[in-house]
């Protein structure tokens, strides 16, 4: 626990996790709130708040990790974060609906804003990302390798980022990748291994992968055809 830093647990929360609170940074456990089989890391003028009955947990691997650097995390009452990774870092605002749940091996990043709505179903390895996650300069990236080396590139600077807001009783398939700037309205439904980017997804929408095509053949088939079809 860091210097002016606060941990709030109601009655009946629980904590069984390894978690790591740095300075001037408050973490809040509603009623019956759990955090379990966690790595969870608060540093950096952060907040963390999980409404009543709200769980981040690991039933599967890998653990999952929760990492707020200088940003905000708040999940609603009885959102349920599963075997996941998030990082929000660079001033970030998440937040999670309630009854909302996110299943094993999703990613979500916020480095401006992501919002997700109440009585979501977020599938098994989801991305989720308002950001770049590192610049577009090839020059800026090397010197960041270099600088890093062995470990994992990390950005000291904040890359190009636009908010995510994904509405309520949206179900976001397997493996789909939603990425900065994407608004998806209510009650939504994103096809498994769906890509969104930039843009506005109406209410009630269904969105879907395209279809596989065949755009040329092996040499030595009899068959032609235009690849263009």
């Amino acid at each position: 626990m860091g210097r002016n830093s606060s941990l709030i647990v109601e009655e009946g929360a629980q904590i069984d996790s390894a978690i790591s609170i740095g300075d001037n940074c408050t973490v809040t456990l509603h009623q019956n709130s759990r955090i379990l089989n966690t790595n969870f890391s608060v540093t950096n003028d952060s907040t963390v708040e999980l409404g009543e009955g709200a769980i981040i947990n690991s039933p599967v691997s890998p653990m999952s990790s929760v990492t707020v650097d200088n940003g905000s995390l708040a999940l609603g009452r009885r959102a349920h974060i599963m075997s996941c990774e998030v990082l929000v870092r660079f001033g970030g605002k998440m937040t999670i609906g309630s009854y909302t749940g996110i299943a094993y091996g999703s990613e979500l990043r916020c480095e401006e804003q992501l919002d997700i709505g109440s009585y979501a179903m977020i599938s098994y390895g989801v991305c989720i990302y308002d950001t770049n996650t590192h610049s577009l300069d090839w020059r800026e990236r090397r010197a960041r390798i270099e600088h890093c080396y062995p470990e994992g590139v990390w950005e000291e600077t904040k890359p190009i980022t636009s908010p995510v807001v994904i509405g309520d009783d949206v179900w976001i398939g397997k493996q789909v990748t939603i990425t900065k700037g994407a608004r998806i309205g209510n009650r939504c439904i994103i096809g498994i291994r769906s890509t969104i980017g930039s843009g506005v997804i109406e209410d009630d929408s269904i969105v879907v992968a395209p279809k596989s095509r065949i755009i040329n053949r092996q040499a030595g088939s009899n068959s032609s055809l235009n690849p263009n079809e």
